[in-house]
């Protein structure tokens, strides 16, 4: 009784801190310290830790990190962006299935593009643009199983636009999800 009870006072204060911290960020009034961010550690430092809720759950997440990506940010912020988006991935995957993440920066070199891709169901088109509108839930994440809050993905949407970044989601045309983030690289000089 007290390992239940003492699991769902932990996950109230996560989500407790989620509500705050998507709260001050919408007010315009989060906390940024901005230094150069190498996204290819930060993706790596991220994917290390998901990984352990990912085996947990019979899965497996790949990681392919091109050249290197020098964004101008806060690191915290930008990390739970993208843990937020890869947990999603992982949550919502079947057992025995690898989830991708990869980072890249396109010939423009104007931006980094990362990207998560899922094998889970996806999300039906009409709600699409609205998984990353606090709280909402997608009917089948509604499910006990997958758990979560339904602000993850709205705190990486907040962060990425802090970040002058943009954020989407679109249905895989073999299934599943696949998140793209786009953040400007670093201006040098």
């Amino acid at each position: 009784e007290f390992d239940r009870v003492e699991l769902e006072v932990e996950r109230l204060n996560t989500m407790i801190g989620r509500l705050l911290t998507y709260a001050q960020m919408d007010a315009g009034h989060a906390a940024s310290t901005s230094v150069t961010v190498d996204m290819r550690e930060l993706l790596g430092d991220v994917v290390a830790d998901s990984m352990i809720e990912a085996e947990s759950g019979d899965k497996h997440i790949e990681l392919t990190a091109s050249d290197p990506c020098l964004v101008e940010g806060d690191r915290e912020l930008l990390g739970s962006s993208v843990e937020n988006v890869l947990r999603h991935a992982v949550r919502h995957a079947p057992a025995q299935s690898t989830e991708r993440a990869t980072l890249s920066v396109p010939t423009s070199a104007k931006y980094c593009l990362l990207r998560v891709e899922d094998l889970g169901c996806g999300v039906a088109e009409d709600e699409l643009q609205h998984i990353f509108d606090p709280f909402y839930r997608t009917d089948p994440a509604r499910h006990p199983q997958f758990g979560g809050s339904g602000i993850g993905l709205a705190i990486a949407q907040k962060s990425i636009e802090l970040h002058k970044g943009q954020i989407s989601a679109k249905n895989a045309p073999e299934g599943g999800l696949v998140v793209d983030i786009l953040l400007p690289l670093a201006t040098s000089g």
